[in-house]
């Protein structure tokens, strides 16, 4: 009479047993499968690093998700990666970076790139012989550009403003 009024309490302690297994066993998974998310960011970052160094400043966003993608799944982790979370923890890493979108593709650009292009841009055109509207509208995102701007004859333009987020 005994064993079959304890019986349900045998069964409790089993499950929480089994339950205690099942989460120990998936720590040590969610570990390794931790250890391998850091090391694909990792590599990923470095790749980044060693792009910019040799004169590679602009990364689609697209791109370098596909590459983190492709190296979870070389490392054995099937898992979803949302590109927006993976922008955030680059521009995290790198501070230097920025994220300009053209409407199509984000794209992450390092200052000195945008400083490239913006040079590049007023060296192939003249502005003031351009026709131009009442107002044009250029949008930079950090006024950090503004002493190499102002190096050319680019606020003589009288038509142009400038925009800063």
């Amino acid at each position: 009479m005994e064993a079959k009024y304890h019986l349900r309490y045998l069964v409790k302690l089993r499950n929480r047993y089994r339950s205690l297994t099942r989460k120990q066993s998936q720590k040590a998974e969610n570990t390794d499968e931790k250890m391998n998310e850091s090391r694909a960011f990792v590599e990923l970052s470095s790749y980044i690093e060693i792009s910019v160094n040799s004169g590679t400043l602009l990364f689609k966003l697209s791109e370098i998700h596909s590459l983190y993608v492709t190296r979870l799944e070389a490392l054995g982790v099937k898992k979803q990666v949302n590109k927006t979370r993976l922008k955030v923890y680059l521009l995290e890493r790198f501070p230097e970076a920025q994220e300009q979108y053209d409407g199509r593709n984000t794209v992450l650009i390092f200052k000195e790139g945008m400083r490239n292009m913006l040079e590049d841009a007023l060296a192939t055109r003249d502005i003031c012989k351009v026709p131009c509207p009442k107002s044009v509208s250029a949008t930079l995102k950090t006024p950090d550009l503004i002493p190499y701007l102002s190096t050319c004859d680019f606020y003589s333009h009288r038509y142009l403003i400038f925009e800063f987020r």
